[in-house]
């Protein structure tokens, strides 16, 4: 990426941090940044491309939180301070850009020429990279796994890919209905079930012997718990003595 593309992303994110994106146009954008609209086609080739790339920049942020941690931090920890990060109300723009944009990329990715996702681009947008969806996603798990390195444990790319599904659902229920407080809970719900107990001083839990790493606990294990309880509860219901 060019030191005046790199520039003017960053000057576009801060723009759209304090303003918001909406339906403002590239020239409104590109005044409020300092520049001209020319720049921003030049560099981003239309709208659409700048709204992926604000969405690109914002999560490689995020993914940041994993790349600085301190591998002697509690798993749990990161996880929380990512959440932290993404259900912060700042974010609350780039939130809703990360979801209208996945959504727009993939009506346009299996639109057929003359369908009305595509006819209602303007004629100067270039389609959305259809890979970009697909791509964000790959990022984190190949974050998270380089993260588990340093650690000395391995991420199941399954067990990953289950966590950013989950963290994506809770961002969605917070745009949907405003309850930050209790997304938060529902997220503290997943990390003790994905990585058990913790053992923060903010939340109880059992500590594992000093020098002694902790086993993750499986979450298939607690899934299917879950599962079989619910069915023994439907018998139940069904057959009474």
């Amino acid at each position: 990426m060019s030191d005046s593309r790199t520039d003017l992303l960053e000057r576009v994110v801060d723009e759209v941090a304090r303003h918001g994106l909406g339906d403002r146009s590239l020239r409104d954008l590109a005044a409020a940044v300092g520049t001209s609209h020319r720049m921003l086609h030049y560099h981003f080739g239309s709208r659409d491309g700048l709204v992926a790339a604000i969405v690109a920049e914002v999560e490689t942020q995020q993914r940041a939180l994993l790349a600085d941690a301190d591998p002697s931090t509690d798993p749990r920890e990161v996880a929380r301070a990512v959440w932290r990060r993404v259900s912060d109300p700042r974010m609350r723009p780039f939130v809703q850009l990360f979801f209208e944009t996945a959504a727009y990329s993939s009506r346009v990715a299996d639109a057929t020429p003359t369908s009305p996702a595509v006819a209602a681009r303007p004629a100067m947008s270039a389609p959305p990279d259809p890979t970009m969806n697909s791509d964000l996603t790959t990022a984190w798990i190949e974050e998270q796994a380089a993260l588990s390195m340093r650690m000395g444990t391995t991420a199941d790319p399954i067990d990953v890919r289950l966590g950013i599904a989950v963290v994506r659902g809770l961002l969605l229920d917070i745009i949907a209905g405003g309850d930050v407080d209790a997304a938060t809970a529902s997220f503290e719900r997943f990390v003790e079930m994905w990585l058990g107990p913790s053992s923060s001083p903010h939340h109880a839990g059992p500590t594992a012997e000093p020098g002694r790493q902790r086993k993750k606990p499986a979450l298939q294990d607690r899934l299917r718990t879950s599962s079989e309880s619910v069915r023994w509860l439907g018998n139940k219901d069904s057959n009474p003595e």
